[in-house]
This record gives C-alpha cells, sequence and structure tokens, in this order.
C-alpha cells in the first residue's frame, strides 16, 4: 500500500512537471535564446520521466547524464561560430535526445502492457506515456531537420513550431498553419506518428477498461 502511495505522487508529480512544461513551451520561440530553452525543457522532461521509468537507478542516472550531455551541447552553440562545429553540436544533441526519449517511451509502454497496475497508476501513466510519445517525434523531426532543412517548410531548425507539429500530428488534427511537410521522408514520418498516436490510445483504452473491471471484481 505504501508503495502504491508513493508511487502516485511520482506520477502526479510527473503529471504537474509536463504540465510546466507545456506552459514553458511557448516562450521557447522568445529571444535571444529559443533553441536553448527547449534544450532546458526537455532536459526537465527526462529528469521528471526517469522518477517513473520501471528501470534501475543506474539506467535512470546514465539517460539523466546523457540529458544533461545534451544540454550542454546546446549551450556551446552560444559560443561556436564555425558552421561545421555548428552542425556537429545541433546533430549530436538531437540524437541524444531522440534516442532517450525513445528509450523512455519504450520502457514506459513496455511497462503499461506487462504489469498489474492501480487503474489510477495506469491512468496517470499512460498520460505521462503519450506526452513522452509527442516529444519523441518533436525530436525525431527537429533531427532530421538539421540533416536537411528542406524537409519541413514555413520553419528553422531552431524553431519550437516541431512541439506543436508533432502534438497536432499525434492527435491525428489538422491546422498547423504555413508549417507543412514537403518531402517524402517527412510525409511517411507524419503518418507513422499519426498511427502511433491513435494505436497508443486504442491500446490504452482497452489496457484501462479491463483492468479496472479485473480490479472492480477483485473487490
Amino acid at each position: 500500500m505504501e508503495s502504491q502511495k508513493i508511487e502516485q505522487r511520482r506520477l502526479t508529480f510527473t503529471l504537474l512537471g509536463f504540465a510546466l512544461v507545456f506552459f514553458l513551451m511557448p516562450f521557447a520561440e522568445v529571444r535571444p535564446l529559443p533553441f536553448h530553452l527547449t534544450a532546458f525543457v526537455l532536459t526537465l522532461v527526462l529528469f521528471l520521466s526517469s522518477r517513473i521509468l520501471p528501470a534501475s537507478s543506474k539506467y535512470k542516472w546514465f539517460l539523466i547524464i546523457l540529458s544533461i550531455l545534451a544540454l550542454c551541447f546546446d549551450l556551446l552553440l552560444l559560443i561556436t561560430f564555425h558552421p561545421l562545429l555548428e552542425f556537429f553540436l545541433i546533430f549530436s544533441s538531437h540524437g541524444i535526445y531522440t534516442v532517450c526519449l525513445g528509450a523512455c517511451v519504450w520502457l514506459l509502454v513496455r511497462n503499461l502492457a506487462s504489469t498489474e497496475h492501480n487503474p489510477k497508476s495506469l491512468l496517470k501513466s499512460g498520460i505521462c506515456g503519450y506526452l513522452l510519445l509527442g516529444f519523441f517525434w518533436m525530436e525525431i523531426y527537429t533531427f532530421i531537420s538539421a540533416l536537411n532543412p528542406s524537409i519541413f517548410s514555413g520553419v528553422s531548425v531552431h524553431n519550437v513550431s516541431f512541439f506543436y507539429f508533432s502534438f497536432f500530428a499525434l492527435s491525428f488534427l489538422t491546422g498547423q498553419g504555413t508549417f507543412a511537410a514537403c518531402h517524402p521522408v517527412a510525409y511517411h514520418l507524419v503518418g507513422l506518428e499519426a498511427l502511433t498516436g491513435q494505436v497508443f490510445l486504442f491500446f490504452f483504452i482497452a489496457r484501462l477498461a479491463i483492468l479496472s473491471y479485473s480490479y472492480e471484481a477483485r473487490r
């Protein structure tokens, strides 16, 4: 019972942290440091996620250290003027964030599918997993845009619009304004994100319904 209360507090704290992240993201476009504020936000997301991951403390610390390393790469852009070095720093930081977020999503989804949960814990974990999925795809778009800026139109690689675009695509919504995919690779990725978003929701709702029914039956 005590472990369930601790888990509930961690999940609640993580959800409040994600709410803070969604409040901070619109300010990531404020000059002169839009890109680096986004990096701080992503590091915060990974720190919050590490609190609820079903993994060892060493693995969690490894993710946190990697996210801090990616943040340092972003901060080095403030003093870097060489184009090749700047590209390396952007490529490395987004690559690290993509891998870390992908690992968090995989561990959280696998835990949702394989472990018995209290329905309240499952609900909160599912919401965290869905939000993490949006951040993961945001970093994928930013990563491939760093490799080829012409893949998307209406935005630069430093723009936080990838955040909005990712969650629009994840929830299968339209209306991203002038921001659009304009390359076959981007088309397929956006379609894949929309598909994964719908599959996650269907799986999560079915899992929640089954677990709620079995939980009430045991009571």
